[in-house]
């Protein structure tokens, strides 16, 4: 933004400075096209910057800010910087945070809509990652400077890069990748600890539960690391993201609506373990208090899930009845004909219980997930 204050002059010298590097005559013929290119594009943004200092010399100083703050890299990771840039103290509350980003920035921006709307857009979207880290008011954990990026001045494609460029970085990237209707993609994070887990074992394992067991393939990455491990941290997250087809134009509300259930029965399996504060009023009786930890309640529910989801589909339903009769320490396991939990009402049950067993199909077998009354593993009868 100091390359703005005197105007429309120091933008042409700081063009004239960065044209000589990338002017089609500096370099050869096998680089020409690309350079005519790369001047082309730099040519273009000193028009922009000159149009818009044309417009409102302070609103472009405004815009230069908010690309520097997003240009450090910090922007999302410290409220320091976040609030600076609004002009605000750090850890302030929403309303305060919105009203000062509204009062500072939203006229001048506005100003600028009609000559450079991408700009604009961007610059409203890091203003508002820049309200959000405020509000957070706690530091993300960032690499240092030093160990930031790898800073090299040739590299394999590129000619000369005239000065130090970080090609290698450990600093925080977003990227983004287009779904396709109707398609679930299964993503696995795992510690240098899980090194020895192989790609391979991490694809059979999101497809062995998906769509709706993150959990369970998390547990199962994590169990096969620790039996190859050297003492490293271990450890593994896992998700199903499912993006279903765009609704048609002119789809009713009530249709939308109608796609997914406002209730699900289901039947499950609970497994409580030793420690747990209070006594289950809705406990299986008989059933002696638990000696097991909660990690062996979840491998225990995680090894029936799989032994269960093994065999044959069209006798699950059967099978796993018989097992809830034989394990499950709730009272439901009593309950006559199909020894089930009853109806699920959403905002009826804990979160996790909730999101896995409207997650589960119709006739399938859920996640592993954890309440306040134990380890649950449901089958979704309706």
């Amino acid at each position: 933004s100091n390359d703005l204050k005197d105007g429309k002059t120091s933008i042409r010298k700081v063009f004239r400075k960065l044209s000589l590097v990338v002017h089609p005559d500096k370099v050869g013929e096998e680089l020409k096209a690309r350079a005519m290119g790369a001047f082309s594009k730099l040519d273009a943004a000193a028009s922009a910057i000159e149009s818009m200092l044309g417009i409102d010399q302070a609103a472009a100083e405004l815009l230069a800010q908010i690309d520097a703050a997003v240009d450090g890299g910090r922007l999302a990771a410290d409220p320091a910087i976040a609030a600076k840039l609004i002009g605000v103290l750090e850890g302030c509350g929403p309303k305060q945070t919105k009203q000062a980003v509204e009062k500072k920035f939203h006229a001048p921006l506005a100003r600028l809509q009609n000559a450079c709307p991408k700009d604009v857009e961007r610059a409203l979207q890091a203003l508002k990652l820049a309200e959000d880290t405020v509000v957070r008011g706690t530091v993300l954990w960032t690499p240092a400077e030093a160990d930031e990026a790898v800073q090299v001045t040739r590299a394999m494609g590129c000619k000369d890069l005239k000065s130090p460029t970080p090609l290698l970085s450990a600093s925080l990237v977003a990227e983004c990748v287009e779904l396709e209707p109707g398609v679930c993609v299964g993503v696995a994070m795992l510690p240098d600890g899980m090194s020895a887990v192989t790609n391979e074992e991490v694809a059979q394992q999101l497809a062995r539960h998906s769509p709706a067991r993150p959990r369970a393939a998390a547990l199962r990455l994590a169990l096969q690391g620790a039996s190859r491990q050297d003492g490293s941290a271990i450890g593994a997250v896992c998700a199903y993201l499912d993006f279903e087809s765009m609704p048609a134009a002119g789809a009713s509300a009530k249709r939308l609506k109608s796609s997914k259930p406002e209730r699900v029965r289901i039947s499950h399996i609970l497994l409580r373990w030793a420690g747990q504060k209070g006594e289950d009023e809705f406990a299986k009786p008989g059933v002696p208090p638990p000696q097991r930890t909660q990690a062996m309640a979840e491998l225990e529910l995680l090894e029936l899930c799989e032994e269960l989801i093994g065999q044959d589909p069209k006798t699950l339903g059967a099978r796993f009845k018989a097992q809830v009769m034989k394990c499950s320490e709730c009272a439901s396991a009593l309950n006559v004909p199909y020894a089930d939990l009853g109806w699920i009402e959403l905002g009826g049950a804990e979160a996790p219980l909730e999101a896995a067993a409207f997650a589960t199909p119709v006739g399938g077998v859920s996640d592993v997930v954890v309440s306040s009354r134990g380890a649950h593993l449901m089958y979704r009868l309706a």
